[in-house]
């Protein structure tokens, strides 16, 4: 019997050890779009994928992605787009983001894909080498041409 409740009082502490383990601490919030209503008027027209865009061409907007110093712009994507399960797909070396809710690069014509920006500038390296600071707008969006 005592080994029995020896037993119980060790799973309940662990337990309660476990439970309480705080929340990942993060240093700063960005605003995180993903907006793909520049296909909604493009030229070359995809009416397969026009229904898996969203009436205001936004696939999603959060202004309080958490994010750590060193966590670069795609480690935010990453992490943002998996817990809201949101389907992307992309290239490693170096990271070109090849697609968002099923909304693809050429899906709208051949010079249309995914581009981003932060706090309206774009940056002169790609999402994995961009390290945010606190309070920036990252915005990816879906253009179809480079004009």
């Amino acid at each position: 019997m005592k080994k029995l409740y020896f037993l119980s009082l060790i799973v309940l502490i662990i337990g309660l050890f476990c439970g309480c383990a705080k929340a990942p601490v993060t240093d700063s919030v960005c605003t995180l779009i993903f907006d793909c209503s520049n296909a909604l008027s493009a030229e070359v027209q995809n009416s397969e994928k026009l229904e898996l865009i969203p009436e205001d061409g936004i696939i999603y907007k959060t202004e309080t992605a958490g994010f750590s110093a060193g966590e670069s712009a795609f480690d935010i994507l990453k992490r943002e787009l998996t817990n809201n399960k949101i389907h992307f797909e992309f290239n490693q070396n170096p990271v070109y983001l090849q697609g968002v809710g099923n909304i693809y690069e050429r899906d709208f014509g051949d010079m249309s894909g995914w581009v981003y920006t932060v706090n309206g500038e774009s940056p002169t390296v790609g999402c994995a080498e961009y390290f945010p600071e606190n309070g920036d707008i990252i915005l990816f969006e879906y253009i179809t041409s480079w004009e």
